[in-house]
């Protein structure tokens, strides 16, 4: 472009035919080819190139490393080719990069890690341009335009958004990553090899959006099953999401994905692999076979019914599955109360619309603090649905990480209960705290004995309290301290801890004080009996 653009200077400047210069010009500005491991071509260029003030990039010292002699005009014309790919899509992925160095240079180096990986190639070696070509074919096939209008005809109707979410995360890996990819395949290493590995979470991570379907051309060559693609390419996209990062297991998952077309779940004797990540024995989570099952539950409704689990997954308190057990649907679509074997796709459809209702899409700006209130009343393996954070001096519960709380045994006994009792969400509380206060051991307040548990205690003054509630929408969390003074009658029972409303951290400015009329509250509506201080 800039030797274009300097001609279109030149011809415009003295491009006259009565120019006495351009004659001149024409036969004296030359363009020159230098082969860069030729030692005086490339130390000439060097002294040039420093002229201007910069060094040769990656992908131009690879190209003059890797492109063969005989061939080199053909060779070089695709290289070219393959550079203005990335220059044309230099700022996707939230990118801004100004020209292609960024993009290409990072594709290069994520060949050459996957190739060592591999062990097809030793460190410090050129990777070969043929291996070059299988994997910048494969990009430029998955990002092109007819490639997502084959994926829209496989699904014609259906949800097919991911895809889209995919290619933005794959260009914005491509386009901003500053990491390396020099993971090594601990298998069968030394301790010291393991650690190497299990620290390269991050490169790991990225492993799960390229080397996946880089591994499927390389093992098909040219003969590409596109619906086989399109499963695989989800597949990773949500282990790259939920941070399942298994770079070791890529190879044995497409040959299982390829010998079953897609149908994982048929291969059970390829689950086995005694030092997959030096973590795990099995290749395959029991959602991703369980999912595999239901999609090939009925062939006429696969593609149906694969869309319609894809899109639930993309919801945003499921799509992230780190830090909560990997998993995204699994808690729900497990349970025979959720998803009727006889009735896959109808199910489906209804648990999207129900947490849909109940959560909606925006879960960052939305505080749901009605069945917040909801879920304190349910108990599992004697646990609140809450979370402790740290500091360790006060207790201090999260209760918004909502996707956390989807997947917990509370969130699933809910949804179950209340999708079958027909009741409104205020109808639905105001039944939960009726049932609480008729329990035996909830019917009587002694205010001179020992307080009753935080869960407790924070439903008693979500109930009673002067701030109407617990939380709102500035305070997420929910924190109890010590009563530094013991003999304090303003809270239920005598010593009991403060609650206060909090965010990461208490909030001084927000106690829960108690209302002036919370006794006769307990009397009247709930019937309790309360014993005051003697």
């Amino acid at each position: 472009m800039a030797m274009i653009s300097a001609l279109k200077s030149i011809a415009k400047i003295f491009g006259e035919q009565t120019n006495f210069y351009f004659d001149y010009l024409l036969t004296n500005i030359h363009f020159w080819h230098f082969k860069t491991d030729v030692t005086s071509q490339g130390e000439e260029l060097y002294i040039t190139m420093n002229s201007r003030g910069e060094q040769l990039t990656d992908n131009e010292m690879q190209k003059a490393r890797t492109l063969p002699s005989a061939s080199l005009f053909e060779y070089g014309r695709e290289w070219e080719s393959w550079q203005t790919f990335f220059w044309r899509n230099r700022k996707r992925g939230k990118a801004n990069n100004p020209n292609a160095d960024k993009g290409f240079n990072n594709f290069l180096a994520c060949i050459e890690g996957l190739e060592c990986f591999a062990a097809r190639l030793q460190k410090g070696s050129s990777v070969q341009l043929h291996t070059i070509k299988t994997y910048m074919d494969g990009l430029m096939y998955i990002c092109s335009p007819e490639f997502r209008d084959l994926v829209l005809n496989v699904y014609q109707g259906f949800y097919t958004g991911w895809f889209d979410k995919f290619l933005t995360l794959l260009w914005s890996e491509l386009n901003t990553y500053d990491g390396k990819w020099d993971i090594i395949d601990p298998r069968g290493g030394n301790q010291s090899l393991r650690n190497d590995y299990k620290n390269k979470s991050i490169a790991r991570n990225k492993s799960m959006l390229f080397w996946s379907w880089m591994t499927y051309f390389y093992t098909c060559g040219k003969e590409i099953d596109a619906p086989l693609l399109i499963k695989i390419l989800h597949f990773y996209y949500i282990r790259y999401q939920c941070f399942k990062r298994s770079s070791t297991s890529i190879d044995a998952v497409i040959r299982v994905f390829i010998d079953t077309q897609g149908k994982i779940h048929t291969l059970a004797e390829a689950f086995d692999d005694d030092e997959e990540d030096n973590l795990n024995s099995r290749i395959f989570s029991e959602e991703e076979l369980l999912l595999s099952e239901l999609y090939s539950s009925d062939e006429s409704l696969t593609t149906e019914i694969e869309s319609a689990i894809w899109e639930l997954q993309d919801l945003p308190y499921y799509i992230d599955g780190r830090g909560v057990g990997g998993n995204t649907v699994y808690d729900f679509i497990a349970d025979p109360e959720i998803i009727d074997r006889n009735n896959i796709l109808a199910s489906i459809e209804t648990l999207k619309n129900r947490m849909l209702s109940l959560i909606a899409t925006d879960v960052a700006k939305t505080s749901h603090i009605s069945l917040k209130q909801i879920l304190l009343f349910y108990v599992e393996d004697g646990k609140a649905f809450w979370s402790k954070q740290t500091p360790p001096y006060y207790s201090n519960y999260e209760t918004s990480l909502w996707k956390r709380i989807v997947r917990s045994k509370h969130f699933v006994a809910f949804y179950k209960e209340f999708f079958a009792s027909g009741l409104t969400i205020p109808e639905f509380l105001e039944m939960k705290r009726t049932e609480f206060f008729k329990q035996d051991n909830n019917r009587v307040i002694n205010r001179n004995e020992k307080q009753w548990s935080h869960r407790k205690l924070a439903i008693l003054y979500d109930i009673l309290s002067v701030n109407n509630g617990i939380w709102d929408s500035d305070h997420e969390n929910i924190v109890l301290w010590s009563n530094d003074d013991a003999d304090c009658k303003n809270e239920i029972f005598l010593g009991q801890d403060t609650l206060w409303k909090g965010f990461r951290y208490y909030d001084q400015k927000s106690k829960i004080s108690l209302r002036p009329d919370w006794q006769m509250i307990l009397r009247d509506k709930y019937n309790v009996t309360i014993i005051d201080f003697e």
